[in-house]
Parts: C-alpha cells; sequence; structure tokens
C-alpha cells in the first residue's frame, strides 16, 4: 500500500517519477537476501509491480545484496559448493557483527546461482532494476575503512586468489552476473543496475555507482560535487548519489526548515547529476513531505523536478554520446577548457554536457 500510493500521489500532484525503490527486509521470515518476498509482508508481488506498470507507468527497483543469512536456501547452496568465503579465520574476531556470507563473485558457476535465485524469486515478478547494495563487499559492519580493510585481509581466498590483492573488482564481477544473465534471459527488458561500488569498465554492465551512505551536512553536499568529478574523470560515466543525504536524525528531518533548505539545494544539485535520485533514511523524502504548493521549499522541488525532465531530450543525447564518443556527462571544467590555468583547481563547478555550467549552492543562505 505505501508503495502504491507514493506513486499515486506524485501522478496526482503531477510530479515527474519514473522509478520508485523496495529497499531490504522485503524477505522477511526467509532471512537476509532470501532472493524473495516474504508473503506476510507482500502477498502479491506480482500484481503490485503490474498495478505500478499498468496503471502508474512507473518501473521498480530493488535491493539485494551479495551475502545471505546462514537460514536462507541460497546460503546453503552456495554453503555446500564451497562458492561462499570462508569465514573460520575472523568469526571469532570482536569485530565481526554478522550472521551472513558472501558468495564468491569471481565464479561464473556461483555467479549463476545468484541469478537463479533472483530470477526465480524476484525478476520472474517483473522487476525491472537491481540496487546491487554492499557490493563492496560489506563483510561485516565497521565504522572505518582501516577497520574494513583489516577485516577483509583475514577472509580466505576465493578462486580469483587472495581477498587482499584480488577484492576491488568485486563490484565488476556480480554486476557482469547480473547483466550477462538477465541478458540470456531475455532481450526485453533493458538491464539497469544500481551498485554501491566500481571498477573501470563497470559501465559495460549498465551499472550506475552511488557515493554510500553519507550525512546529510553541508560540507558534505560540497564534497559530493568535487567526488562525482572525480569519478566521472576516471572514465566512469553514470555516478549519483543520496540526495539530502542517508543519515538525517542529526539534521532535525523533512519537518525542520534548516535540513529542507540543506535538503532542496541537495535536489537542485541533482537535476544536474548523470542519474537523479533521492535516496535516505530517518525521514521521508516524498515532495510533499517538505510543505505543500505554496511554500517555499515545495515549490522549488516541484520546479526542479519539472527541470530534470525538461532536460530528458538533452541527457538521452549526451548518453547516446556517452555509448558513441566515449563522453561524460558531469565532465571537470579542465575537460572543455583546457587552455585555461584558472580550471585545473575548481572543483565545486563543472559542464553538465556542452550545455550548462553548474555552481551549486553548498551553504546556509536562510537558516
Amino acid at each position: 500500500e505505501e508503495l502504491i500510493g507514493v506513486v499515486a500521489e506524485y501522478r496526482k500532484r503531477g510530479l515527474p517519477l519514473d522509478v520508485i525503490v523496495q529497499d531490504w527486509k522485503y524477505w522477511g521470515k526467509y532471512g537476509w537476501s532470501a532472493m524473495k518476498f516474504d508473503e506476510d509482508i507482500f502477498p502479491h508481488p506480482e500484481k503490485t509491480i503490474q498495478t505500478l506498470h499498468d496503471k502508474y507507468n512507473a518501473h521498480i527497483m530493488i535491493s539485494i545484496w551479495p551475502k545471505f543469512g546462514y537460514e536462507t536456501d541460497i546460503f546453503k547452496e552456495m554453503n555446500a559448493k564451497g562458492f561462499l568465503y570462508p569465514y573460520d579465520s575472523f568469526k571469532n574476531d570482536p569485530s565481526y557483527t554478522n550472521d551472513t556470507g558472501v558468495y564468491d563473485a569471481y565464479n561464473k558457476d556461483a555467479r549463476d546461482i545468484y541469478w537463479k535465485y533472483a530470477s526465480d524469486g524476484i525478476f520472474s515478478k517483473g522487476m525491472d532494476g537491481w540496487w546491487l547494495d554492499g557490493t563492496e563487499p560489506e563483510f561485516t559492519l565497521v565504522d572505518t575503512q582501516e577497520e574494513f580493510i583489516r577485516l577483509m585481509k583475514k577472509v580466505g581466498g576465493a578462486s580469483s586468489g587472495s581477498t587482499s590483492r584480488f577484492m576491488n573488482p568485486f563490484s565488476l564481477m556480480t554486476t557482469k552476473g547480473i547483466y550477462e544473465n538477465q541478458r540470456r534471459t531475455t532481450s526485453d527488458k533493458r538491464v539497469y543496475i544500481l551498485t554501491r561500488s566500481a571498477f573501470a569498465g563497470q559501465q559495460r554492465y549498465a551499472a550506475t555507482t552511488w557515493s554510500g551512505d553519507i550525512f546529510a551536512e553541508w560540507n558534505i553536499l560540497r564534497n559530493q560535487i568535487s567526488a562525482g568529478l572525480n569519478f566521472s574523470m576516471a572514465g566512469i560515466p553514470y555516478w549519483t548519489n543520496d540526495i539530502g543525504g542517508f543519515f538525517v536524525s542529526h539534521a532535525g528531518g523533512c519537518e525542520n526548515d534548516e535540513y529542507r533548505e540543506l535538503y532542496v539545494r541537495w535536489f537542485q544539485f541533482g537535476v544536474f547529476t548523470p542519474i537523479f535520485r533521492s535516496h535516505g533514511t530517518s525521514t521521508p523524502r516524498e515532495i510533499w513531505r517538505f510543505g505543500e504548493k505554496g511554500d517555499w521549499a515545495y515549490d522549488a522541488l516541484e520546479k526542479f523536478d519539472h527541470l530534470r525532465y525538461r532536460l530528458m531530450p538533452y541527457i538521452y543525447s549526451l548518453a547516446w554520446k556517452v555509448t558513441e564518443e566515449n563522453y561524460t556527462l558531469m565532465r571537470g571544467l579542465a575537460f572543455d577548457f583546457t587552455r585555461d590555468a584558472n580550471v585545473l583547481n575548481i572543483d565545486d563547478q563543472y559542464m553538465f554536457g556542452p550545455a550548462f555550467l553548474v555552481n551549486p549552492v553548498t551553504v546556509p543562505m536562510y537558516r
């Protein structure tokens, strides 16, 4: 009801929307990333998805993970065939908190099993896109990159060899498995993947990368600009971030005017990124949560939502240039003004294609 209701309200208000995302825990009683819907929560997933398609002309994306709860069928099959990373080396480590197993995405047979469960439990219901979360991969929940690296190096090797040497392309391999298997299954539906990590050349698998679970703060909004530019200049064209920040509870939420100002500015920046999407926890993100028509925040969000859709022919043309001419949508100024030394260190402005110089507001002006 919530999923359908949000899309219905966007349509009722005339607010453009293409995709709604079903995030984690839809698996309920079946266990972490079981690749199936808990019928107590989603009694009719096919009907729900068909309603989104037929009545509301919307797409739906769902989150799946490369790790599975011990009680799930996919864990049991992967484990029986030796397709999980061994955990004995650090299960007694005080930093290890998960009761899940990560699959070996470097093994083709493991990738095929991963797709079998994703296809049977989800894709066959009519799902349109994949949110591949935790593709670092996330072996366990820790607070720092240093702790993450320390634990990762304790994991035993897989078919590729030592994790400390060969783990960086994990996201490339798991997106490869989804892309190639879906293409083999059907050519009737475009593959689309959103993933939390990246490796060189990953765009060949229809993958967009987002910058992860960031905090709702002005300086982090500012740093997302340079992060996106560096990412794009590294040769991967499709990047995005959580509009409004992922973690918001410290910032007051959608009814707080200070957060509303931050969210509006973030939303405006998001219009001029390769993929335009709002996501996060702690507070709702629907446009009407920030006020009603006639309120400053609502009107600004409505205006820029419509602007993004006015830009669609332009954005599709840029996407063609990405495919045919190795172009990038989000461009550091040095790309297009090669003889101007003044632009070499500018990392808070950029070109969005050849037509728009984008200079987002990244400091509070009113509250």
